[in-house]
């Protein structure tokens, strides 16, 4: 089975509207979410970078997946904001690394420490982002490429 980066966007977005803590998805970079959407906090945020792994049928695919929540002016809830979610971080990766949805996919090749950050934008927040290493398959052969008389 083929599986493109878009099915991997539409999976984490189901886990971010099942998940009973997480109020906002994004696909893509903080600074846009902020930018181009109004935000219901705590947010996920995930996008992948540009260091994308391609090895014969198989591709890996860094998914930078960011949990953040809003803090108080007064920094009052910081230690609330980053207990929680590096407890939603943690069970996103263990979602993504044992669920049956995402085995059929592919598999988490590593996982680097979740690094904590405080972002002081806009919108005062807090989390964490890691990035998770996913490898899937990519079935490409020369019958399925898209080109004419090659």
């Amino acid at each position: 089975m083929k599986v493109t980066v878009n099915q991997i966007n539409q999976k984490l977005g189901e886990i971010a509207t099942a998940h009973k803590q997480i109020n906002s998805y994004f696909w893509g970079d903080f600074l846009r979410a902020f930018k181009e959407k109004d935000l219901d906090y705590p947010l996920m945020c995930c996008y992948i970078t540009p260091t994308v792994l391609f090895n014969k049928n198989v591709s890996t695919v860094p998914i930078n997946v960011l949990i953040c929540d809003k803090i108080y002016k007064d920094w009052s809830n910081l230690n609330d904001v980053e207990s929680d979610t590096l407890d939603i971080a943690n069970q996103i990766y263990q979602i993504v690394r044992q669920h049956p949805k995402w085995q059929e996919l592919g598999t988490v090749t590593s996982c680097n420490v979740p690094t904590k950050f405080i972002d002081q934008g806009g919108d005062e927040v807090a989390g964490y982002v890691m990035q998770v290493n996913f490898k899937f398959r990519s079935d490409v052969c020369f019958d399925n490429l898209p080109l004419d008389n090659y």
